[in-house]
Formats: structure tokens, C-alpha cells, sequence
């Protein structure tokens, strides 16, 4: 179980912080096979994709830093205690996914072989769920999280299945989602649950 708490430094600064609930559960797996991707748009960018593997945890703490890092100035924490903070952040996001999304799905995006985003699926018979799309600072905003839009969302319209995800306001892949087609159907504390049909 997750459970999220928003710590207010002011009127309008937070940082949200995560706490995993350890209690046991039994949790029953989905009954399907999942199907590969086709990354045909991210090939075009000269973009190659991966499953990930462990050796590839020190990447995606790396990346979850940085998307991270913009709280930083919220704090007045020192480079030990942000690291610390940060790494029981990623940890504990990390034990949740793999509670709630039993067969997650997690992509590697390289480019010249070295690794520069991540792409997390999750899919069900009912959806596919779009749990995480990261990039690096330097990478952003040159078409890459289109591309990877794109080619999920023509694999889906192949399933005939909606793609789903979640999004805060304040995040400017909001727009993105929005220019891809994506609709807001629910709303809850600042936070999207949108919504993309074939």
C-alpha cells in the first residue's frame, strides 16, 4: 500500500513524499500474456529500447533524481540529506510499482548506447497503463516522449485498448499528453487520471 504525504514548506511550495506500507497481501497476477512493442517512431529518432535489467538501477536512480531535483530549492537540506531523501523516495516508489503493477513492463531508451530515458508499462485486458515516462534534463523537448507516444498508442489501437496514465498540473508533460490526444476524465488534488481511446 502507498501512501503519500504532502509536506507544505509554504502556501504554495510542497514536496510530496512517499511512504511504502510493508503489511503482507496476497495479490493475484494478471491472467494474460503480455504482447511485445513495436518502437518503430523512437527507431526513426535513432532511439533504441530495452528491457531493463538490474544492472541498470544506478541509471534509473540517476533519473529519478533529476526529476526530482526542482523540490531541491524547497529544502534546506544538505547534498547527504537530499541524496538520502531522494534514494528512499526512489525505494519506496520502486516497492509500490511492483505491488500494484504486477507485470510491469520497463523499458530502457538509448541512444548511441548510452541509456537516456525509461518507459514504464503496465497491461491488463481492459487498458494499457502508461505507470512512468522519464527523461533526462539534456534530452527533453526534442521529440522523444512524442515518438514513444505515438508508437504506445499504435500498439494499443492493434489491442483496441485505451491508454491510460496519470499526470499532476504542474507537469509540463501535461501539454504533451494533451497535444497526443489525451483526455482528463477524473481529477483529484491537483493530480489527471487521462485518458486516450482508438
Amino acid at each position: 500500500m502507498l501512501i503519500k504525504k504532502i509536506t507544505r514548506i509554504n502556501r504554495k511550495q510542497e514536496v510530496f513524499v512517499l511512504f511504502f506500507d510493508p503489511i503482507p497481501f496476497l495479490r493475484l497476477k494478471t491472467p494474460f500474456i503480455v504482447r511485445a512493442f513495436h518502437w518503430n517512431a523512437l527507431a526513426a529518432c535513432g532511439i533504441a529500447v530495452r528491457e531493463a535489467t538490474n544492472s541498470d538501477d544506478s541509471f534509473l536512480r540517476t533519473l529519478y533524481r533529476s526529476i526530482r531535483e526542482p523540490e531541491r530549492a524547497w529544502v534546506p537540506w544538505s547534498d547527504d540529506e537530499w541524496g538520502r531523501f531522494v534514494d528512499l523516495q526512489f525505494q519506496a516508489r520502486s516497492a509500490s510499482y511492483s505491488h500494484q503493477f504486477p507485470e510491469l513492463l520497463r523499458y530502457i531508451l538509448e541512444t548511441d548506447g548510452n541509456p537516456r530515458e525509461s518507459i514504464w508499462i503496465h497491461e491488463t485486458p481492459q487498458e494499457l497503463r502508461l505507470v512512468d515516462l522519464a527523461l533526462l534534463p539534456e534530452v527533453r523537448n526534442q521529440g522523444i516522449g512524442t515518438a514513444a507516444l505515438k508508437d504506445i498508442q499504435s500498439d494499443a489501437t492493434k489491442r483496441s485498448r485505451p491508454v491510460v496514465l496519470h499526470v499532476y498540473s504542474d507537469n509540463p508533460a501535461l501539454r504533451l499528453y494533451q497535444r497526443m490526444g489525451f483526455s482528463t476524465v477524473r481529477q483529484s488534488d491537483g493530480r489527471n487520471e487521462m485518458r486516450w481511446q482508438p
